[in-house]
């Protein structure tokens, strides 16, 4: 999905809609999935990830070849030394990964912002967001985007 540079490509962000889980938000891992009222980065959501085994979150969206794409997230430890990752990836229209860009979070008490970016390869036709906490650690999360970086044909200076 081409959209206007800058604008967020996901939807519910902050994990603020849902029922049991937030809206939009696919999941996969073992690990716990805490959907929390309390301690947000911003509004009233936000998510823990991680616990006995890893837990992630993510949205895939489409995308386009030849253009950047950057994932900002705000984290923090909800655990003593909790530690995860955010992921760029970009997949072919069968949906299989043609490579990811990561960046891991480290521990810290208080809201940080991370970022990871990449330009999407030939071939992309999806993005993925993705946010992860690691076995043995709790991750907060709040506040995911993914936008597109226009750099294509046009682009100047």
């Amino acid at each position: 999905m081409s959209g206007s540079a800058n604008a967020n490509l996901l939807v519910n962000s902050g994990f603020e809609n849902g029922y049991s889980m937030p809206y939009y938000w696919n999941t996969w891992g073992d690990g716990d999935y805490l959907w929390q009222n309390s301690g947000a980065h911003s509004g009233s959501r936000c998510m823990n990830l991680g616990g006995s085994d890893f837990a992630l979150m993510y949205q895939r969206v489409s995308g386009n070849a030849d253009e950047g794409y950057t994932v900002k997230v705000w984290a923090k430890s909800a655990s003593a030394g909790g530690m995860g990752e955010i992921k760029l990836e970009f997949h072919d229209s069968s949906q299989t990964k043609i490579v990811e860009y990561r960046q891991y979070i480290y521990p810290s008490t208080e809201w940080l912002e991370y970022s990871v970016a990449g330009v999407a390869p030939g071939g992309t036709t999806y993005v993925t967001a993705t946010v992860v906490g690691l076995a043995g650690t709790t991750v907060s999360y709040d506040d995911v985007s993914l936008v597109e970086e226009i750099i294509g044909a046009g682009a100047c200076c």
